[in-house]
């Protein structure tokens, strides 16, 4: 029996180098992946925070948009008030002058009269 614990103890310590060496393997390979986990973590919180920051950039535009919008209708509705005034003097300015046509012509008219009455 002892024969046999001593050939089984030279069996297992003969195996023992090959499984520390193995253990170092595995232990290097989960640094590894514990190295690029580390990695991925320090990524997604840089992620994070430029998304964050797009975020608010985003916010900032979407003011800037609605500003500009505001600013554009304000505009947009005094070019219309500025037309319709336009088109109202243009109208006006269209009457004064058939007014003026009709008064030149009956100005014309009485001169004429007065020519005819002043050459009897």
């Amino acid at each position: 029996m002892k024969e046999k614990t001593e050939l089984l103890t030279q069996g297992v310590t003969s195996h023992v180098p090959a499984i520390l060496e193995e253990i170092q393997r595995l232990r290097a390979r989960e640094e590894r992946r514990d190295m690029q986990w580390t990695k991925v973590e320090k990524e997604m919180e840089t992620l994070k925070a430029e998304m964050e920051r797009a975020k608010i950039k985003q916010g900032n535009l979407e003011v800037k948009v609605e500003v500009l919008s505001t600013a554009l209708d304000n505009k947009s509705k005094e070019a219309e008030i500025k037309n319709v005034e336009r088109e109202r003097l243009e109208k006006e300015i269209g009457k004064l002058e058939a007014k003026v046509s009709e008064q030149r012509k009956a100005i014309e008219t009485e001169k004429s009269e007065r020519k005819l009455e002043n050459g009897k």
